[in-house]
């Protein structure tokens, strides 16, 4: 079963009967169907019944839109072999970067 998550999850897409902006319809923690649109600060809220057969519409929608998986085989990749390091080298250190620029004074430091 598809879940939803609340405020997160759109179930419906709808136009702002205000100012005509495509708004997302959502679920609260509640599961009730709500949304606000950020054009004109309109919002509506659905009630428990009218929020069930968003939800359900959702669901049924969702279940037909997904593909059936399929099995597909693939050539498993080859395993690489880790790279020797000699015990006694050492990794490299970094150079410092010589951008020529003058020495930063720290007066505030020294008093």
């Amino acid at each position: 079963m598809t879940e939803i998550v609340p405020r997160e999850t759109v179930i419906q897409t709808r136009e702002c009967p205000d100012c005509g902006h495509s708004v997302d319809v959502k679920c609260n923690k509640n599961r009730n169907a709500y949304y606000f649109c950020d054009w004109c600060a309109g919002h509506r809220r659905w009630g428990r019944d009218e929020s069930a057969k968003m939800r359900e519409h959702y669901r049924k929608t969702r279940k037909a839109a997904a593909a059936p998986e399929r099995n597909i085989v693939t050539k498993p990749k080859p395993i690489e072999q880790p790279k020797e390091t000699p015990q006694n080298e050492q990794p490299k250190k970094p150079e410092p970067a010589n951008d020529n620029r003058p020495p930063v004074e720290r007066h505030w430091l020294h008093g």
